[in-house]
């Protein structure tokens, strides 16, 4: 359905969107170009003791880092010395004015095929945490990721007075947040992402299952023993497989008649072999009193949860967005999203552990890196820390009544200017399914994956009309959208991410989205809607649809002329289908340069 409401004042939208800001200071740094080179190339690694294919970003896994400076021109290399075509995308980042380095094949660009060279161009007119990681099928799960960190300009208003009214605080925690260590969370699986696929199409059960958690392209398969799961047992998940996985033929969790169980290869499911795989070190400086951990989920499965023995995290950032801080034990992290936190080093010099788990009902499974003040972080580690009031156990169990969570929907934007405008221009209402055993939709039909293959809507926007329109959805520039996304009963939560400009995330609810538009259901149910200070992000997730519908709207401002997308960030189940393009004022369209239209050839 669609809302217009036609009287509204654009100039009172935007001045809704941004009061009077703080008189801004003046920032000395000279904007750079800064170039990176990265080379795909097919290899081999066992970062947990388990030699298998991958993809290599200059050799290894996770890429290298991309690192800049808040104003700053990237120049972004990427040569193709694999086998496969890909294209790379800049998770987060906004594109302002540079809509054909989004890096969408069929949407953005073309494919980069074998032996190609591609240069991505792109200013820095955000700061804070992101990352690059391939836009095709699966592969991304194969390797091809890495962290981006953007440091902020001296203009930036800060949060960190919230956290401590000292000045020598302050002074330490943004000299951290100008060099944060990040912390690249992943899931690993012993098939390649195509092998993975093939046996989804082979058997009809979903490969929910993997074999080890990683911190910085590191970890260790651990085989528990089985009285480890008991915490975890219900009526649903009676029984537990090695790794921690349920059963495949459990009809909780794969309820589709069509499904083979009895196909399964053992090697996804069952089989474990412990490893004694190094740990991974983050190297914190004591004298420097305190440390930004930049945290960002790029697994290709499930949302993870993180916590550092004997350390309170200081979420001061998510998605690259300051938002207010709050001290909490341990943050849950949804695929694809990114949270900052700052430490307090005033713990004895030691080493302690950081602690990861899977956050999802299908499987239980932990991972693990060292924390220390004594190592540097190109230091491995054969040995864990002793514990030292750890927050959670092995696969996430929360240990103690007083331990607490982050709650991602109570964070309030940074400054307190950046609110959304009272009402929206367009209302779009999206239906989250499952059709069937192969098929995941953001909106009725699924997104094909030959569209991967067509000409780039960027570069030919009126085949858009050609579309399945339920998978397609077009505004001018200056609309106000409010899309809503209703999950159906039995539906997981979906890690939405939207490409582009963020979105303020208004409302959440339990039951089905009952009302005409937003404004009639703020009116009914206000305290399901927040459009004073709700969190401005660019990962949205959605609440588990256990017995009944769920939903969550979003409100953004179109500013930004360009053909974009739209999906679910589980990779299961973005190449099932849950996917849609946003056709965002793309009469407004800047002058494509040629090296795009030429697919940079």
């Amino acid at each position: 359905m669609k809302i217009s409401l036609a009287l509204l004042s654009l100039c009172a939208l935007i001045g809704a969107v941004v009061l009077a800001a703080p008189s801004p200071r003046v920032d000395s740094h000279v904007t750079q170009t800064r170039k990176y080179d990265l080379e795909i190339t097919k290899g081999y690694n066992a970062p947990d003791g388990i030699t298998r294919m991958a993809y290599l970003v200059n050799g290894q896994t996770p890429g290298p880092e991309i690192r800049a400076r808040q104003g700053d021109d990237l120049e972004i290399s990427v040569t193709n010395a694999s086998p496969v075509n890909f294209t790379i995308h800049f998770h987060g980042i906004e594109q302002e004015g540079t809509p054909w380095s989004d890096g969408v094949p069929g949407v953005t660009q073309r494919m980069i095929s074998p032996g190609q060279i591609f240069v991505y161009r792109w200013k820095a007119t955000q700061s804070g945490l992101y990352w690059y990681h391939a836009h095709s099928r699966e592969l991304y799960d194969d390797g091809i990721r890495g962290a981006i960190y953007l440091e902020p300009n001296d203009s930036q208003p800060t949060p960190f007075g919230l956290i401590s009214s000292d000045p020598q605080d302050i002074s330490a925690m943004k000299s951290a947040d100008k060099d944060p260590r990040v912390v690249g969370l992943s899931d690993r699986k012993h098939f390649n992402s195509e092998r993975d696929f093939e046996e989804w199409q082979r058997t009809h059960i979903e490969q929910l299952c993997v074999d080890s958690l990683l911190i910085n392209g590191r970890g260790r398969i651990f085989c528990p023993p089985q009285e480890t799961f008991a915490p975890y047992i219900t009526p649903t998940a009676p029984t537990f497989t090695a790794r921690g996985c349920l059963l495949p033929n459990n009809s909780a969790i794969y309820p589709y008649p069509d499904g083979r169980p009895d196909l399964i290869d053992p090697g996804v499911f069952y089989d474990c072999q412990s490893t004694t795989t190094p740990f991974s070190v983050v190297s914190v400086d004591p004298e420097s009193k305190w440390a930004s951990l930049a945290f960002v989920n790029m697994a290709g499965l499930w949302q993870i949860k993180v916590s550092v023995d004997s350390h309170k995290l200081y979420v001061y950032s998510a998605d690259g967005q300051y938002h207010k801080p709050q001290a909490v034990d341990i943050i849950t992290i949804p695929i694809g999203q990114r949270f900052q936190a700052m430490i307090k080093l005033d713990q004895p010099v030691a080493d302690y552990t950081i602690r990861i788990a899977v956050d999802e009902v299908p499987q239980v499974m932990s991972g693990f890196a060292v924390l220390s003040y004594t190592k540097s972080s190109i230091a491995t580690v054969d040995s864990l820390p002793p514990d030292v009031d750890p927050a959670m156990a092995y696969g996430g169990l929360v240990l103690n009544n007083s331990t607490t969570t982050l709650d991602a929907m109570t964070l309030k934007p940074f400054p307190e200017t950046l609110a959304p405008p009272k009402d929206s221009t367009h209302t779009f209402l999206l239906d989250l399914n499952r059709t069937s055993a192969l098929t995941w939709t953001l909106n009725r039909d699924p997104y094909q994956p030959f569209l991967e293959l067509i000409t780039p809507l960027l570069l030919a926007p009126q085949d858009a009309s050609k579309l399945d329109p339920s998978i397609v959805f077009s505004y001018p520039l200056g609309s106000v959208i409010d899309m809503i996304f209703q999950a159906t009963p039995g539906a997981p939560a979906h890690p939405l991410h939207k490409h582009g400009k963020s979105a303020w995330i208004i409302g959440i609810g339990n039951g089905p989205f009952a009302w005409d538009s937003v404004a009639t259901a703020m009116k009914e149910q206000p305290s399901l809607f927040n459009l004073i200070d709700p969190p401005l992000r660019d990962g949205f997730n959605t609440l588990d649809a256990t017995t009944e519908p769920t939903f969550l709207v979003i409100r953004y401002l179109v500013t930004n002329p360009m053909v974009t997308f739209i999906h679910c960030h589980i990779n299961n189940h973005v190449i099932g289908g849950m996917a849609s393009v946003l056709m965002e004022g793309v009469d407004k369209l800047p002058p494509i340069p040629s090296y795009y239209t030429n697919a940079g050839l």
